[in-house]
C-alpha cells in the first residue's frame, strides 16, 4: 500500500511538473508570436510557424521529452489583439498505476 502511495505521489508530482513546464513555453511562444506580430516583424500567415519554431526550440523545458509538444490550433484575433494556443504533449509516467496506463496526456 505505501508503495501505491509513493508511486501516486510520483505520478501526480510528474502531471504538475508537466503541466507547469507546458503551459510556460505556451505562454512564452504565444507571447513572443504576439509581440512580433504587432511590430510587423512576421504577418498572420507566419504565425502558427513562429509558435511551432518556439515550440521546438523549447521542448525540453522542465520534465518534457523533446520533440514531444504538439501545436494543435493557434488563433490570432486581429480585434482583441490575442493570440491564443491549444498545445498537448504526451507523457509517459514513470509509475503506470491504478489502470492509468503508461501514457497521459496533458494540454495547455
Amino acid at each position: 500500500v505505501l508503495a501505491l502511495g509513493v508511486g501516486f505521489a510520483v505520478n501526480v508530482s510528474q502531471l504538475y511538473n508537466a503541466k507547469s513546464s507546458l503551459q510556460g513555453v505556451v505562454d512564452a511562444a504565444v507571447t513572443s508570436t504576439a509581440r512580433d506580430l504587432t511590430t510587423g516583424v512576421i504577418n498572420e500567415a507566419d504565425a502558427n510557424k513562429s509558435v511551432q519554431a518556439f515550440l521546438d526550440a523549447n521542448s525540453r523545458a522542465g520534465i518534457l521529452q523533446t520533440d514531444r509538444i504538439v501545436l494543435d490550433k493557434l488563433t490570432v484575433d486581429k480585434i482583441a489583439k490575442t493570440v491564443q494556443a491549444e498545445i498537448h504533449v504526451d507523457l509517459g509516467l514513470y509509475f503506470p498505476i491504478f489502470g492509468m496506463g503508461d501514457m497521459k496526456r496533458i494540454a495547455a
